[in-house]
């Protein structure tokens, strides 16, 4: 590590004091601009010390850590567009629980994607950025272009959103991850969700989303609860 002592309390102490030492024996191999990086993040003076923001900005972070010319397809358009604009709140939060499980491996491709539409490195997609992003690829036709720009305008889309509506459904949403999505949903071991097991996720929006979930499959009686079933259905019902 940058900062070394031989135990605990030498190591705070060298901490305290910003005594950032780069001891050859372990750092000989690493680059100038790697070093700089860490003497910036590890600044004692919080006006010198740089945001994670212009962390990621910095250039031997740009070099090394840029994505593998991922393209954006017309399904993942379709995708994003049925993600924010026609899926139910309570699938969308589904979907994200399936996607937080995945793996490294499987979640690469869909980070590399995000990656590459959040220009300004603020861990959001917006309309703006996807405006400018689109306008430059030619694998797309104009209609494909607008549909994108449509779906995301005045919206702000986080990681995990993204992820889950780049997911490839036929993949990774099958019987075992929708209901592992559901017992995340479901408390209390009654094979059922109701308002309050949603309000810990949606606060005092829970009943609209318990609403609009089981209207989504045509069921428009006036109950808070959403079986294993009625929640399967929902899922299922969700194709792109």
């Amino acid at each position: 590590p940058p900062v070394y002592g031989e135990d605990e309390l030498p190591t705070y102490a060298a901490i305290q004091k910003n005594e950032i030492k780069f001891r050859p024996e372990y750092w000989s191999h690493i680059s100038e601009e790697a070093k700089t990086l860490i003497r910036r993040m590890c600044d004692k003076d919080g006006k010198r010390r740089i945001t994670a923001k212009e962390a990621c900005r910095d250039q031997w972070i740009s070099q090394y850590s840029k994505p593998p010319n991922p393209e954006i397809s017309a399904l993942m358009l379709e995708r994003l567009c049925v993600f924010t604009n026609s899926t139910s709140t309570v699938v969308r939060a589904a979907l994200q629980v399936i996607v937080l499980r995945l793996s490294e491996l499987d979640v690469k491709p869909m980070k590399d994607l995000f990656i590459l539409c959040d220009l300004d490195g603020d861990g959001y997609v917006d309309g703006d950025e996807v405006a400018r992003l689109v306008s430059g690829l030619s694998n797309l036709s104009e209609d494909n272009k607008q549909a994108f720009c449509k779906a995301v305008h005045n919206k702000q889309i986080c990681y995990t959103e993204f992820l889950a509506a780049a997911m490839d459904r036929d993949k990774f949403v099958h019987d075992k991850t929708i209901t592992a999505a559901f017992v995340a949903f479901e408390r209390m071991g009654r094979g059922r969700f109701s308002t309050d097991d949603l309000a810990v996720v949606f606060g005092d929006e829970a009943k609209q989303a318990i609403l609009e979930a089981r209207y989504s499959i045509g069921i428009s009686t006036n109950t808070d609860e959403v079986s294993k079933e009625d929640f399967f259905k929902m899922m299922r019902a969700y194709e792109v």
